[in-house]
């Protein structure tokens, strides 16, 4: 599994290094304006916007690390957590607190979307996703036809082909409505 830092430097597209330059910087107590003015040779040529990005990004994913660590721990004090389990790579993820997703390292939205249009016989130009935040990415980038929805974060909205309205505002009905079956609504 790959590290925060390398999730971090692949998603912002920046090396490594300035990406666990900035992380300490942070960890030390420092704030993006001083990072962004005094710090230059530390991060490269990071502005304001990509340094903030990465700071939400860094806390999102230390959350998600530590609720993995918790739900594991949780699993484990239930006995469910077998050694056949661990050894077979079960990875734990969550979007939100109440959800709760584990599967298999070689499992995920991505790869289970493509089985399933292959399954039933979908081309790739006849595949559409929906997705709101960061877990919802590799999805994404699986169909021809990426949604975010209005609620979406701006990364996951960066990738998408179409933005839906909020899901509030019944944004998937909408937008099947519009695009597969040309209705406005």
């Amino acid at each position: 599994m790959k590290s925060i830092a390398e999730i971090l430097a692949e998603e912002l597209s920046q090396k490594l290094e300035y990406i666990e330059n900035v992380i300490a910087l942070m960890d030390e107590g420092n704030t993006i304006p001083f990072i962004a003015r005094y710090r230059k040779e530390m991060h490269g040529a990071m502005d304001d916007t990509t340094l903030r990005n990465l700071e939400t990004r860094l806390t999102y994913l230390r959350n998600l690390q530590e609720r993995r660590e918790e739900v594991k721990r949780a699993i484990e004090n239930q006995g469910k957590l077998t050694e056949e389990l661990t050894e077979a790579g079960l990875s734990v993820s969550s979007s939100v607190p109440t959800d709760i997703e584990i599967m298999s390292h070689n499992a995920g939205k991505g790869s289970t979307v493509k089985w399933l249009a292959n399954h039933i016989g979908a081309t790739f130009d006849q595949t559409m996703a929906f997705g709101d935040n960061t877990n919802d990415l590799q999805m994404l980038q699986s169909v021809a036809w990426p949604v975010a929805m209005g609620n979406a974060v701006e990364e996951l909205k960066a990738a998408a082909r179409i933005i839906a309205p909020h899901c509030a505002e019944n944004g998937v009905a909408k937008t099947i409505a519009k695009y597969v079956f040309g209705r406005e609504e």
